[in-house]
């Protein structure tokens, strides 16, 4: 039987010392629980521009990272009803990095027909609300795991004139 020379017999060697390292490397992501969802949660309503056959909404969100590490949010996607009223769709929110237990603002530009808007917008223009119940519910592609995670919040947001 042949003798393998000593530089191949070293390279193999090696090979096989960090094969036990690349495994437990690539076991370290498995180890980790998976995430949850971000919290989403909406800040700020303004009116960018009103006419007759289109409404454009300046809206403020705020995404907070409730794991112990980092997430990398490629998309978020979502729906945000005002008083029950599904108002508004929208996709945001790309390539935002969330650090462990931290959040992060940002705004998009939504827009919405006027016969959905007209009722709930109307009694605002009036002057006689100021706030709106607000849930948005959606799900969020984390960039780095493969995963799409659903979340979905309530709450109270005014509406600005800006």
């Amino acid at each position: 039987m042949a003798r393998l020379p000593a530089t191949q017999r070293g390279a193999i060697w090696r090979f096989f010392g960090l094969l036990p390292l690349l495994f437990l490397l690539a076991g370290c992501e498995a180890l980790l629980p998976e995430p949850e969802a971000p919290e989403v949660r909406v800040t700020s309503i303004a009116v960018e521009s009103l006419r007759l056959d289109e409404q454009r909404y300046r809206v403020g969100l705020n995404l907070r990272n409730p794991n112990p590490y980092p997430l990398n949010v490629g998309r978020l996607r979502f729906t945000l009803a005002l008083e029950g009223t599904d108002l508004f769709e929208g996709v945001g929110a790309e390539d935002l990095r969330l650090p462990a237990g931290g959040d992060d603002d940002f705004e998009v530009i939504l827009s919405s027909d006027a016969v959905r808007a007209v009722t709930l917008i109307g009694g605002w223009l009036g002057g006689d609300r100021e706030a709106f119940d607000y849930g948005i519910h959606g799900d969020a592609r984390l960039s780095g795991w493969g995963l799409t995670l659903p979340f979905e919040s309530r709450g109270r947001v005014e509406l600005r004139r800006d």
